[in-house]
C-alpha cells in the first residue's frame, strides 16, 4: 500500500512528538524581531528534532462568548498525525504557544528546496478546464464544477496513479476526521524544476473532529441531545459538489460518488482496513494530542467517539 510518495514524505510521527509543544517565545531576540508579534499566522525559521526548517504558525481563535480557545491547534496536529500514521502523506505538525502565550499549531514548510513550486488545486483545475474548452469557476463557498470526479482526473493526468491514489486516501481521510474543507486551495501538487510533478501532501487539515464545537455541545451531543452524534454526522458536508445538480454532497455521498463511478472502491476499501485497523494507536493520539493541549475527558470521549461511528459510516458506505 505504499507508494514512492509515501516512502518518500512523511514517515509515521513518533508518539514523542505527539505531546511535544514548542515555546515560540523562546526564540532569540533577532527571531522574535523579525517574526513574532502578536500576528495570528506567521511563517518562522526554528530548529526542531535537530533540523532547521521553516514552519507557518497558525494561532488559534477564540470563542466570542466566552473566550475559550477553539480547537483549531488540536485538530490541525491530531488530524495530520492520523493521516500520517494510516499511511497518508500529510504535514508535519507541533502544538506551539506564541510569545504572548497564546495556542497555535506549527506546520513545517511542504516545500523542500527553492527549486520546488506548490500549485494549489484551483489553478490546476482551471488550467485543465481550459485545456478542455470548458471554464471553472474559481470562486469560493464550492464552486460549481467542483466534484471528486474533476479533481480526480486532474490529479491522475499530472501525477498518475500517485496522484490519483492520493486524493483517494485524502477524501477517505477527510470522510473519517470529517473535514469540511477540502477546498480547491486545500490540496496541490509540488512542480521539480526540470522533474516531474507529484501530488502534495495533505495540508490545512484543522476543520475537522467537531473542533469549533464547545465541551457542553459535545457533551448533549454524547447523551442523544440535539438529535445525537449520528445525525450531526449524517447532515456534515463535504466540500464536494454535484456534477449535475451542484449540489453540496455529504462525506459519505462524496466518497461513494470517487468509489461508484470512478473506480477507486477497491483501493478505498485497502485503505479503509489500514484505518479500520490502527484503533489502538488513534485512541493513544487522542489521548496524547488532546491531553497536551489542555482539553477535558469530554473533548476526549467526543473524538473517539466521533471516529468511531464515522468508521462504521464510511464501512456501511463503500462495503
Amino acid at each position: 500500500m505504499r507508494s514512492q510518495l509515501q516512502h518518500q514524505y512523511m514517515p509515521t510521527p513518533s508518539p514523542t512528538t505527539a505531546t511535544h509543544i514548542i515555546d515560540l517565545g523562546a526564540l532569540d531576540a533577532e527571531q522574535a524581531r523579525e517574526q513574532l508579534g502578536s500576528k495570528e499566522k506567521f511563517w518562522v525559521d526554528i530548529e526542531i528534532d535537530g533540523e532547521t526548517a521553516t514552519w507557518l504558525f497558525k494561532q488559534s481563535k477564540r470563542f466570542e462568548s466566552t473566550g475559550q480557545v477553539i480547537g483549531d491547534h488540536w485538530s490541525e496536529h491530531l488530524a495530520s498525525r492520523l493521516m500520517r500514521c494510516a499511511g497518508v502523506p500529510a504535514h508535519v505538525t507541533r502544538l506551539a504557544r506564541d510569545a504572548q502565550g497564546c495556542w497555535g499549531v506549527l506546520c513545517r514548510n511542504v516545500l523542500r528546496s527553492q527549486t520546488e513550486q506548490l500549485v494549489h488545486g484551483v489553478e490546476l483545475l482551471i488550467r485543465r478546464a481550459s485545456a478542455h474548452g470548458k471554464v471553472y469557476r474559481a470562486e469560493m463557498n464550492y464552486p460549481t464544477g467542483y466534484d471528486v470526479g474533476r479533481v480526480y482526473r486532474t490529479l491522475h493526468e499530472l501525477c498518475g496513479d500517485d496522484g490519483a491514489q492520493h486524493f483517494a486516501d485524502m477524501l477517505l481521510l477527510d470522510t473519517w476526521l470529517r473535514n469540511a474543507d477540502r477546498h480547491d486551495e486545500n490540496w496541490g501538487i509540488i512542480r521539480v524544476a526540470g522533474g516531474a510533478a507529484r501530488p502534495c501532501p495533505a495540508y490545512d487539515n484543522a476543520s475537522c473532529l467537531g473542533r469549533t464545537l464547545t465541551p457542553s455541545y459535545m457533551q448533549d451531543l454524547l447523551d442523544g441531545r440535539r438529535h445525537g452524534l449520528d445525525a450531526f454526522l449524517a447532515r456534515g458536508k463535504s466540500a464536494f459538489t454535484h456534477p449535475d445538480t451542484g449540489r453540496r454532497l455529504t462525506h459519505e455521498e462524496a466518497l461513494l460518488l470517487l468509489a461508484q463511478e470512478h473506480g477507486a472502491r477497491e483501493w478505498l476499501r485497502r485503505r479503509l482496513d489500514i484505518v479500520a485497523g490502527m484503533h489502538e494507536r488513534a485512541a493513544a493520539e487522542v489521548e496524547a494530542v488532546l491531553g497536551a493541549a489542555g482539553c477535558g475527558d469530554t473533548e476526549v470521549r467526543f473524538v473517539l467517539t466521533l471516529l468511531d461511528q464515522s468508521l462504521q459510516r464510511i464501512t456501511r458506505c463503500i462495503a
